[in-house]
């Protein structure tokens, strides 16, 4: 599950991820708060299990949001892809 993210000067968003899922919410533009962390453009922040995440940005931000269910497989890199 991927989406995008735009929040507007003093934007919030709360959203739950699907039971069981993890993954991770990176920072294209500006400044956010997630669960009460702040993060800035560049920046990742990874959840494992989370059951709501709440987003808060003061000035404005984009936000890049994947979750996925994890698989429990080992990932193996081949080249310029992984299996």
């Amino acid at each position: 599950m991927y989406f995008e993210l735009n929040l507007d000067k003093d934007g919030s968003y709360q959203w739950t991820p699907p039971d069981n899922h993890s993954g991770l919410v990176y920072v294209v533009q500006g400044f956010a708060t997630i669960n009460n962390d702040s993060i800035k453009a560049g920046d990742a922040y990874r959840l494992e299990k989370p059951a709501k995440l709440s987003f808060y940005s003061k000035e404005g931000a984009r936000l890049m949001v994947v979750f996925g269910s994890p698989h429990g497989e080992p990932i193996l890199q081949h080249g310029t892809f992984v299996d």
